[in-house]
């Protein structure tokens, strides 16, 4: 659990770098931290103090690096997650030529492609085709053909 207070008790200069200022609920952490020879832990980038970063962010806090991912892993399917909706073969070609297609599987009946450029951390979207059927939707890089073509029939 974050605990901010708890947070500054247990950071020092050689621990630092195991803590970041994050927003609970921000799809990215705001920076990393140091403590500067004053002892004051400040912001890496802007060098600022927490207090000065609360003046632009009132709600950030110091937070365990590692707690951080995984709260943005959660902010970010939240965000940008999206069920698959049906579109037309025209949507589906043309998103097909734009980039070149990332991890483009075909197999008798169906096929299906991820954009080469993520949306956010891990997610992209994904174009599928059954048959005469197309959807798209917006999910984790790492979901396997089979993976997308069973969310498709789902629907």
């Amino acid at each position: 659990m974050h605990n901010h207070a708890e947070n500054m008790k247990h950071i020092t200069k050689q621990t630092a770098r195991n803590f970041c200022l994050y927003e609970k609920g921000s799809v990215t952490m705001q920076d990393m931290v140091y403590i500067d020879d004053a002892g004051i832990v400040r912001s890496c980038c802007f060098h600022e103090t927490i207090e000065e970063q609360r003046l632009e962010h009132p709600n950030i806090e110091l937070w365990f690096f590692t707690d951080v991912m995984q709260e943005i892993d959660k902010a970010q399917e939240a965000t940008f997650k999206k069920s698959p909706v049906e579109i037309t073969e025209d949507r589906f070609t043309e998103m097909l030529e734009v980039l070149p297609p990332h991890n483009w599987h075909r197999e008798t009946g169906s096929e299906s492609f991820k954009m080469s450029e993520m949306t956010c951390g891990n997610y992209t979207e994904i174009f599928c085709r059954i048959g005469e059927k197309f959807y798209e939707l917006c999910d984790d890089v790492h979901k396997t053909h089979i993976e997308i073509v069973e969310m498709c029939k789902a629907i």
